[in-house]
């Protein structure tokens, strides 16, 4: 097997080759000949990912359990391909399949939702930019409507945020604004 890098969720990465993987576990062993044994929870979510896919075979059940799975760890690109795959291996299971991609789409757009409303006040172009794939991607969702809603918003308070301000108004009539004298009775 070519060398792989292994990213952990504790922000190491080890470069090797994958010598046993149980789907619990997995040994690699490194450049320098080194074996480190690190559990499928610490590493992240992608990689977690390139080991799965690197084991699941081509059928419509193996590739819907692997989209199955994908969606459970919010990596909604890789699990559209695999209902995608799955599809297409196994045409019989069409009903199933896109049962389940209903089911996705309404928990990815619901669970976008959320953690872009998390991010408003920490990372509002973040927030913005989930939201926007959001509207792009799953427009036909309830939670779409929502993130339209919260966009346009946004987009109002920054174009009020970008306006100048008008100075306050003086007290006294400034000179002109009652024909260039005080007005007497």
């Amino acid at each position: 097997p070519a060398q792989q890098s292994f990213e952990t969720v504790g922000g190491n990465t080890y470069s090797g080759k994958v010598v046993s993987d149980d789907g619990t576990n997995v040994e690699i062993e490194t450049a320098g000949g080194a074996k480190v044994k690190v559990p499928y929870d610490a590493l992240t979510p992608k990689t977690q990912y390139s080991l799965k896919r690197a084991k699941t075979g081509e059928d419509g059940k193996s590739q819907l359990a692997l989209a199955e799975w994908c969606l459970s760890k919010t990596l909604y690109e890789e699990a559209r391909t695999h209902y995608r795959k799955a599809l297409a291996a196994d045409a019989t299971m069409a009903d199933e399949i896109n049962a389940k991609v209903v089911v996705a789409r309404k928990t990815a757009a619901n669970e976008l939702l959320a953690r872009a409303k998390g991010l408003m006040a920490t990372d509002p172009k973040q927030a913005r930019r989930i939201l926007s794939q959001l509207v792009q991607e799953l427009p036909l969702e309830d939670a779409a409507g929502e993130a339209r809603k919260l966009v346009a918003a946004d987009t109002e308070q920054r174009k009020s945020d970008a306006l100048p301000r008008k100075p306050k108004p003086e007290l006294a009539p400034a000179a002109g604004v009652l024909g260039g004298h005080a007005a007497a009775k």
